[in-house]
Protein backbone atom coordinates (compact mmCIF):
# COMPACT_ATOMS: atom_id res chain seq x y z
CA UNK A 1 0.00 0.00 0.00
CA UNK A 2 0.95 2.89 -0.84
CA UNK A 3 -0.57 6.50 0.27
CA UNK A 4 0.36 9.52 -2.10
CA UNK A 5 -2.13 11.99 -1.60
CA UNK A 6 -5.32 12.25 0.72
CA UNK A 7 -6.26 10.64 3.38
CA UNK A 8 -6.53 6.53 4.76
CA UNK A 9 -8.60 5.72 8.01
CA UNK A 10 -8.91 2.43 9.81
CA UNK A 11 -11.84 2.65 11.50
CA UNK A 12 -12.22 1.59 14.99
CA UNK A 13 -12.59 -2.27 15.77
CA UNK A 14 -11.10 -3.06 12.25
CA UNK A 15 -7.66 -4.50 11.06
CA UNK A 16 -6.00 -3.63 7.52
CA UNK A 17 -4.04 -6.51 6.39
CA UNK A 18 -1.28 -6.87 3.95
CA UNK A 19 0.45 -9.83 3.61
CA UNK A 20 4.24 -10.52 4.10
CA UNK A 21 6.40 -9.45 1.35
CA UNK A 22 4.06 -6.51 0.73
CA UNK A 23 5.15 -2.92 1.72
CA UNK A 24 3.31 0.48 3.52
CA UNK A 25 4.24 3.95 2.60
CA UNK A 26 3.01 6.86 3.41
CA UNK A 27 4.64 10.03 1.28
CA UNK A 28 4.57 13.38 2.02
CA UNK A 29 1.27 15.23 2.64
CA UNK A 30 -0.50 12.34 2.30
CA UNK A 31 -2.17 10.70 5.76
CA UNK A 32 -2.64 7.95 7.69
CA UNK A 33 -5.53 7.88 10.40
CA UNK A 34 -6.24 5.25 13.15
CA UNK A 35 -9.57 5.68 14.65
CA UNK A 36 -9.45 7.51 17.98
CA UNK A 37 -10.28 4.07 20.52
CA UNK A 38 -7.07 2.81 19.98
CA UNK A 39 -8.15 -0.78 18.23
CA UNK A 40 -7.44 0.00 14.56
CA UNK A 41 -4.06 -1.82 13.41
CA UNK A 42 -2.50 -2.58 10.61
CA UNK A 43 -1.46 -6.30 10.77
CA UNK A 44 0.17 -9.28 8.63
CA UNK A 45 -0.56 -11.50 7.07
CA UNK A 46 0.80 -14.80 5.59
CA UNK A 47 4.20 -16.35 5.81
CA UNK A 48 6.27 -14.15 8.02
CA UNK A 49 9.84 -14.37 7.13
CA UNK A 50 9.96 -11.89 4.23
CA UNK A 51 8.08 -9.32 6.54
CA UNK A 52 6.67 -5.81 5.28
CA UNK A 53 8.48 -3.11 4.36
CA UNK A 54 7.04 0.06 6.67
CA UNK A 55 8.44 3.37 5.53
CA UNK A 56 7.03 6.71 6.36
CA UNK A 57 8.56 9.91 4.75
CA UNK A 58 9.05 13.11 5.61
CA UNK A 59 6.11 15.32 5.31
CA UNK A 60 3.99 12.79 6.04
CA UNK A 61 1.33 12.87 8.69
CA UNK A 62 0.45 9.90 11.38
CA UNK A 63 -3.20 9.49 13.68
CA UNK A 64 -3.39 7.66 16.60
CA UNK A 65 -5.49 6.93 19.20
CA UNK A 66 -3.84 3.58 19.97
CA UNK A 67 -2.28 3.46 23.21
CA UNK A 68 1.36 2.02 22.09
CA UNK A 69 1.57 4.45 19.43
CA UNK A 70 3.90 3.32 16.81
CA UNK A 71 6.75 0.78 17.47
CA UNK A 72 9.49 -0.55 15.31
CA UNK A 73 12.27 -3.42 15.60
CA UNK A 74 13.56 -5.66 12.76
CA UNK A 75 12.88 -9.17 12.63
CA UNK A 76 10.20 -11.28 13.28
CA UNK A 77 8.87 -10.34 16.61
CA UNK A 78 5.45 -8.45 15.87
CA UNK A 79 5.45 -4.77 16.60
CA UNK A 80 2.72 -3.89 18.73
CA UNK A 81 0.33 -0.38 18.31
CA UNK A 82 -0.84 0.94 15.93
CA UNK A 83 1.53 -0.82 12.77
CA UNK A 84 1.62 -4.32 14.00
CA UNK A 85 3.69 -6.20 11.81
CA UNK A 86 6.64 -8.51 11.61
CA UNK A 87 9.67 -6.87 9.77
CA UNK A 88 11.03 -9.66 9.23
CA UNK A 89 14.07 -9.47 6.23
CA UNK A 90 12.58 -6.27 5.24
CA UNK A 91 14.28 -4.15 7.85
CA UNK A 92 13.41 -2.09 10.87
CA UNK A 93 10.51 0.32 9.95
CA UNK A 94 11.46 3.79 9.06
CA UNK A 95 9.22 6.68 11.00
CA UNK A 96 10.86 9.68 9.56
CA UNK A 97 12.04 12.39 12.22
CA UNK A 98 10.28 15.19 9.62
CA UNK A 99 7.22 13.20 9.72
CA UNK A 100 4.24 14.67 11.42
CA UNK A 101 2.94 12.78 14.48
CA UNK A 102 -0.51 12.83 16.42
CA UNK A 103 -1.54 11.43 19.31
CA UNK A 104 -5.48 11.93 20.21
CA UNK A 105 -6.39 8.77 21.89
CA UNK A 106 -9.16 8.58 24.90
CA UNK A 107 -6.81 6.16 26.99
CA UNK A 108 -3.35 7.31 27.92
CA UNK A 109 -1.03 6.43 25.14
CA UNK A 110 2.54 5.96 24.86
CA UNK A 111 4.59 7.21 21.99
CA UNK A 112 6.39 4.21 20.57
CA UNK A 113 9.61 3.39 20.25
CA UNK A 114 8.98 4.03 16.23
CA UNK A 115 8.76 8.27 16.88
CA UNK A 116 12.12 9.43 17.51
CA UNK A 117 11.64 12.87 16.31
CA UNK A 118 8.78 14.85 14.40
CA UNK A 119 8.43 18.33 12.39
CA UNK A 120 5.12 18.74 13.80
CA UNK A 121 4.38 16.50 17.21
CA UNK A 122 0.33 17.23 18.50
CA UNK A 123 -0.50 15.63 21.69
CA UNK A 124 -4.28 15.71 22.02
CA UNK A 125 -5.44 13.55 24.91
CA UNK A 126 -6.71 14.34 28.18
CA UNK A 127 -4.96 11.40 29.58
CA UNK A 128 -1.76 12.12 28.37
CA UNK A 129 1.10 11.06 26.33
CA UNK A 130 4.42 8.86 27.99
CA UNK A 131 7.42 9.31 25.49
CA UNK A 132 8.69 5.89 24.80
CA UNK A 133 12.22 7.43 23.57
CA UNK A 134 13.90 10.86 23.28
CA UNK A 135 12.24 13.18 21.02
CA UNK A 136 13.02 15.99 18.94
CA UNK A 137 10.37 18.43 17.77
CA UNK A 138 11.97 20.74 14.73
CA UNK A 139 8.81 22.45 14.12
CA UNK A 140 5.81 22.51 16.36
CA UNK A 141 4.69 21.08 19.10
CA UNK A 142 1.15 21.74 20.48
CA UNK A 143 -0.47 20.44 23.57
CA UNK A 144 -4.07 21.08 23.02
CA UNK A 145 -4.94 18.52 25.64
CA UNK A 146 -3.10 16.53 28.39
CA UNK A 147 0.35 16.40 29.64
CA UNK A 148 3.17 14.63 28.88
CA UNK A 149 4.97 12.72 30.42
CA UNK A 150 8.87 12.22 29.42
CA UNK A 151 9.92 9.28 31.93
CA UNK A 152 13.75 8.98 31.94
CA UNK A 153 14.24 10.87 28.70
CA UNK A 154 14.64 14.13 27.10
CA UNK A 155 11.83 16.20 24.73
CA UNK A 156 14.37 18.47 22.92
CA UNK A 157 12.03 21.88 20.69
CA UNK A 158 14.11 23.13 18.23
CA UNK A 159 10.97 24.90 16.57
CA UNK A 160 8.11 25.73 19.12
CA UNK A 161 6.26 24.63 21.94
CA UNK A 162 2.31 25.67 22.60
CA UNK A 163 1.08 25.08 26.34
CA UNK A 164 -2.61 25.76 27.72
CA UNK A 165 -2.63 26.47 30.74
CA UNK A 166 -3.28 22.90 32.58
CA UNK A 167 -0.87 20.74 29.91
CA UNK A 168 2.70 20.47 31.51
CA UNK A 169 5.44 18.47 30.78
CA UNK A 170 6.75 16.10 33.29
CA UNK A 171 9.46 12.95 34.59
CA UNK A 172 12.60 12.58 35.63
CA UNK A 173 14.35 13.07 32.11
CA UNK A 174 14.58 16.14 30.82
CA UNK A 175 13.26 19.01 28.58
CA UNK A 176 15.07 21.43 26.41
CA UNK A 177 14.64 24.39 24.76
CA UNK A 178 17.33 25.36 21.94
CA UNK A 179 18.56 28.74 21.18
CA UNK A 180 16.02 30.91 19.08
CA UNK A 181 13.28 28.34 19.92
CA UNK A 182 9.64 29.52 21.09
CA UNK A 183 7.62 28.40 23.92
CA UNK A 184 4.11 29.73 24.23
CA UNK A 185 2.51 29.33 27.80
CA UNK A 186 -0.57 29.84 29.52
CA UNK A 187 -0.02 28.55 32.88
CA UNK A 188 -0.40 31.11 35.51
CA UNK A 189 2.99 30.25 37.08
CA UNK A 190 4.74 30.75 33.69
CA UNK A 191 8.13 28.84 33.33
CA UNK A 192 10.33 27.89 36.56
CA UNK A 193 13.97 26.28 37.30
CA UNK A 194 13.44 24.17 39.99
CA UNK A 195 10.04 23.49 41.45
CA UNK A 196 7.01 21.49 40.22
CA UNK A 197 4.89 24.08 39.05
CA UNK A 198 4.27 25.96 35.54
CA UNK A 199 4.19 24.33 32.48
CA UNK A 200 7.98 22.08 32.59
CA UNK A 201 8.14 20.21 35.73
CA UNK A 202 10.82 17.97 34.43
CA UNK A 203 14.21 17.36 36.45
CA UNK A 204 16.49 18.19 34.01
CA UNK A 205 15.36 21.44 32.49
CA UNK A 206 17.96 23.30 29.70
CA UNK A 207 15.88 26.49 29.04
CA UNK A 208 17.96 28.63 26.50
CA UNK A 209 18.54 32.29 27.28
CA UNK A 210 18.47 32.39 23.22
CA UNK A 211 15.44 31.19 23.65
CA UNK A 212 12.20 33.11 23.01
CA UNK A 213 8.87 32.93 25.74
CA UNK A 214 5.44 33.77 25.01
CA UNK A 215 2.93 34.32 28.04
CA UNK A 216 -0.77 34.60 26.34
CA UNK A 217 -3.10 33.12 29.10
CA UNK A 218 -6.32 34.29 30.06
CA UNK A 219 -6.02 35.00 33.86
CA UNK A 220 -2.97 36.75 35.35
CA UNK A 221 0.60 34.95 34.84
CA UNK A 222 3.91 35.29 36.54
CA UNK A 223 7.23 34.38 34.03
CA UNK A 224 8.28 32.46 36.51
CA UNK A 225 12.36 32.63 37.64
CA UNK A 226 13.36 31.13 34.46
CA UNK A 227 11.98 33.31 31.45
Amino acid sequence: ITINIGTLKVNGGFALTIDYGGSLSVNSGASLVFDNNGASVIMGGGNNASGILVNIASGANLTTGNTLGFTSGAGNTANSGSIAIKEGSRGTASYSITANYTYSGTLAQNTGCGVTGANNLTINNSNGVTLATSVSVSGTLTQTAGNIAVGTNTLTINGSHTAKATTVVTGTGGYTLASGATLTTANVNGVTNTTAVGTIQTTVRTLNAAANYIFNGAAAQITGNKA
